[in-house]
Parts: C-alpha cells; sequence; structure tokens
C-alpha cells in the first residue's frame, strides 16, 4: 500500500522539535534584520547582508534545535541512495531526515542546491508517477522540508512556516502544509499544547504520627474514667 508520509513524519520526528524549530523562526528573522541593520550599509547592501544572516542563522538554531532533541546531524554524510554528501545540516528521525530553508515566495519551492536535489531524490518512493503498492520490508527514508517565508512588508517579520515534501524530481510538491497545522495532527497534540495542571502536594503525611504531647494527653483520658470509678 502507498506511504502515508505525513503519518511517517509524526511516527519519527518528535513533536517537540518541530514545535522548537517554529516557536525560533520569530526570533531569528529578527535577530538577522537588527544585525544588518547595524551594518551602516545602503539598502540593497543591506538586504543582501540580512538574506545571508537569515539563511546561517537559520541554519545554525535548526542544527542546535536538531542536537537539543537528539537528532542525529547529516552535514559531512553521504546521502542514501546517491554518491553524494550533505553540504547542509539536516537532522535525522528514525527514516525521515528533516531539512530547513528560506522560502522565496509563499508556496514556492525552495532554491535547488546540490543537498537538497540529492536529498529529494530519496523520496521517489513518494512520488505520483510511481505507484509503489507493495509493502515495504522497510520504512524508506524521506526528505522533508521546512520552509520558512518572511513578511516582505516588515522587515524581520516571519509571513509563513511549511513542513513539505518535495518530489524526487524537485519539481513540485507532493504534500506541503502549515507547521502549525501539521503539528496540531500529531496524537498527544492535545496534551501537549493544553497541559493538565498537575494535582497539588499533599498538606501533610498520609499517616499522621502522633506527638509525645498528644500520646500522654490521650493516656490520660483514657485513664481517668477508671479512677473516677474507684472514688
Amino acid at each position: 500500500m502507498p506511504v502515508d508520509v505525513m503519518d511517517q513524519i509524526r511516527r519519527n520526528v518528535p513533536r517537540a522539535f518541530l514545535q522548537d524549530v517554529l516557536d525560533s523562526a520569530p526570533a531569528v528573522l529578527r535577530s538577522a534584520a537588527e544585525w544588518a541593520k547595524k551594518a551602516d550599509l545602503t539598502p540593497k547592501r543591506s538586504a543582501h547582508v540580512e538574506a545571508f544572516a537569515r539563511f546561517q542563522k537559520l541554519e545554525q538554531s535548526f542544527q542546535e534545535l536538531g542536537e537539543h532533541h537528539k537528532g542525529e546531524c547529516m552535514l559531512g554524510l553521504e546521502i542514501p541512495g546517491t554518491e553524494q554528501t550533505f553540504f547542509q545540516p539536516m537532522e535525522r528521525f528514525g527514516s525521515v531526515i528533516v531539512g530547513i530553508s528560506s522560502q522565496p515566495e509563499p508556496g514556492a519551492l525552495p532554491t535547488k542546491n546540490k543537498t537538497r536535489g540529492g536529498a529529494a531524490a530519496m523520496n521517489l518512493f513518494c512520488t505520483p508517477t510511481l505507484p509503489f503498492e507493495e509493502e515495504f520490508l522497510k520504512e524508506p527514508d524521506l526528505y522533508v522540508a521546512v520552509l520558512v517565508s518572511r513578511d516582505k512588508a516588515m522587515r524581520g517579520k516571519v509571513r509563513d512556516v511549511e513542513i513539505a515534501v518535495i518530489d524526487a524530481t524537485f519539481s513540485r510538491f507532493v504534500v506541503r502544509q502549515p507547521l502549525k497545522d501539521f503539528l496540531a495532527s500529531y496524537p498527544d497534540a492535545g496534551s501537549i499544547t493544553s497541559p493538565v495542571a498537575p494535582a497539588p502536594p499533599p498538606k501533610g503525611p498520609l499517616v499522621k504520627l502522633k506527638s509525645k504531647k498528644s500520646a500522654a494527653s490521650s493516656e490520660a483520658a483514657s485513664a481517668a474514667p477508671g479512677k473516677q470509678k474507684g472514688k
């Protein structure tokens, strides 16, 4: 049967990792814009500096988050099924390899380079023109892209963050979705986004031991009726 790529992502990639990538994007773009402003350049040169800084900061933040969430950094390793090398820091979680890139325009494919093109070639099994109906003996490797597009009207602001699977020819999306919506599809999304407050700790021990003073008072109380009968 055909592979459900979105389900494969959910089963392999920690939701917390993708949530952190989504949450960090605004700060990364804002930092790149502020850094470029301080460069004291002409508007055109400043825009070029900002674009370079934005890309570098996105990759660095992505790599740090991947390490934090126990991903395997693929930088310098061989792209599965090819003789090419990863020249960008992508993160492997199980059978899914995740990369990040800037998106020129909302809905547009990211810029193709050797690493992204080689990684997309792994997605041959989910290309609609090649109907795989058989069960795989091993879950095939899948390349997934997190795409960050900036708001051109507001410098340093994020417009969209999407998650997408690109076909093996790097000519179209197999599927793409706003990352925020995809995160809500995780089975445990409700419990993560709306955590239940823990029960308050008990105010005292479950078994209350009598103090010497209270024990003595109890003994005196029990002895009192006997003394009254003797009178």
